[in-house]
């Protein structure tokens, strides 16, 4: 689980400059929630932007917006353990979707390497993950392969490139819950 390097804390304090130049031009709402991947990089990106935009913002650390499982050791998660601790140290990280799971599991489950279709069908459950949030307006810090899925999935843009690190884009999303169809789609920046 690798942590970012001076270079990328740099992008990600830039990140969450370029987030608040864009909420004080009234192009985007100030989030008012965050959702996180639990991977150290994720973590403090996720830190730096709310130390620019809003301090007070809570991020829940969600295990599903992990990076596309590879085996690659950048993109192993850490041990639950090193998580709480660093939703002890900053109180504004919220650990409360963790389930509690058999090893045998989880050893099952990391033997398999991820296919990109299967990222993509894990990133379009965000729809019920937003559906939890009672906040319309959300951050999602994420990684560039499961953003990347999500609009190509979810959001249905199939052509859609990969993000480069500690990259702004902002949606306007409308989606019908019972239905679970996306009604529209904006992408404002």
């Amino acid at each position: 689980d690798a942590r970012l390097t001076d270079k990328g804390r740099q992008q990600a304090r830039d990140c969450g400059k370029r987030l608040q130049e864009l909420i004080d031009q009234g192009l985007t709402h100030p989030p008012t929630e965050a959702m996180v991947s639990p991977l150290a990089r994720t973590l403090e990106t996720c830190q730096l932007i709310l130390d620019s935009v809003n301090p007070d913002i809570k991020a829940h650390i969600r295990p599903e917006l992990q990076e596309r499982q590879t085996h690659f050791p950048p993109d192993t998660p850490r041990r639950h353990s090193s998580m709480y601790r660093y939703s002890y140290v900053d109180d504004r990280f919220i650990m409360d979707h963790f389930e509690e799971v058999d090893r045998k599991d989880v050893e099952d489950e990391c033997k398999a390497i991820e296919s990109r279709e299967k990222l993509r069908e894990r990133a379009s459950h965000l729809f019920d993950l937003l559906m939890e949030m009672s906040s319309r307006h959300v951050l999602i810090v994420s990684h560039k392969g499961y953003l990347r899925e999500l609009e190509r999935g979810l959001l249905g843009l199939k052509d859609s490139a990969l993000f480069g690190n500690a990259e702004v884009r902002v949606y306007r999303v409308e989606f019908t819950k019972g239905k679970r169809k996306l009604e529209s789609l904006e992408r404002l920046v």
